[in-house]
């Protein structure tokens, strides 16, 4: 295949039936501005368009890329970045860690109770965190908002069991983490992840010796930097 400019005149030197070139001169004072490409069958010549194929772009199988955001936790990211809370917001990320990694260990049960076990727990949690006057009425219409989506999901029976609901409340937490990557505020402070790790911990009334909530907190501690929080290490007594 060859390129050609359409400002000189194409010289094409071709073979005849009887094996005696020839020179053939191309008229191409017709042809509109473009790329074009010299196409040579036998004794027949031609100038045509050039095609560019792009080759479709593949997805590295080892590698995929991050699936799009559901409407659930983007409804979380954008009524949190309303309320302009970024550390609560991450308080609230790490509670519901927490909860989540309790119900995949199944702390929670199997059974028809587990989801409304889990529920409790979220709401438990929120409470906690939003413990004074001030950030109740500032997550107040946050928490219409995740209320609403929830119960839509549940009249249209989306959230019938402890799976559903456990992907639900991954996908809030998903997206208070999203409103807090780039917050002008400081990151996490590890000594606050370990308070609120406890705190979730002693609502439930389980026996979680030192080193589960230490296993807790690690995991919550990689989760959050994954997804690009900082977390420092201030805060916790010597």
């Amino acid at each position: 295949m060859y390129r050609t400019s359409l400002a000189v005149m194409l010289t094409a030197l071709l073979a005849s039936s009887t094996a005696t070139a020839q020179k053939v001169h191309l008229d191409i004072s017709n042809l509109a501005d473009g790329t074009y490409q010299l196409v040579k069958v036998g004794t027949q010549v031609s100038v045509v368009p050039l095609v560019v194929v792009v080759p479709t772009t593949t997805t590295d199988p080892g590698n995929p890329p991050p699936p799009p955001p559901s409407n659930l936790q983007t409804l979380s990211e954008s009524e949190a970045e309303k309320v302009g809370d970024p550390n609560t917001a991450r308080r609230l990320a790490v509670g519901y860690s927490v909860v989540l990694e309790l119900a995949i260990e199944g702390t929670y049960g199997t059974d028809d109770g587990s989801l409304a076990a889990m529920e409790t727990s979220v709401g438990q949690v929120t409470d906690a965190i939003l413990n004074t006057a001030a950030l109740k009425t500032a997550w107040q219409p946050y928490r219409d908002a995740i209320g609403s989506a929830l119960q839509t999901m549940t009249n249209e029976g989306e959230l019938d069991n402890l799976g559903e609901y456990r992907a639900a409340v991954t996908e809030i937490r998903d997206g208070l983490m999203d409103s807090t990557v780039g917050a002008s505020e400081a990151g996490l402070n590890l000594g606050v992840l370990l308070e609120i790790v406890q705190m979730v911990t002693d609502l439930l009334d389980g026996d979680f010796d030192l080193a589960k909530i230490l296993q807790l907190v690690m995991k919550v501690l990689t989760l959050f930097t994954s997804r690009g929080i900082a977390v420092d290490g201030g805060g916790i007594a010597g």
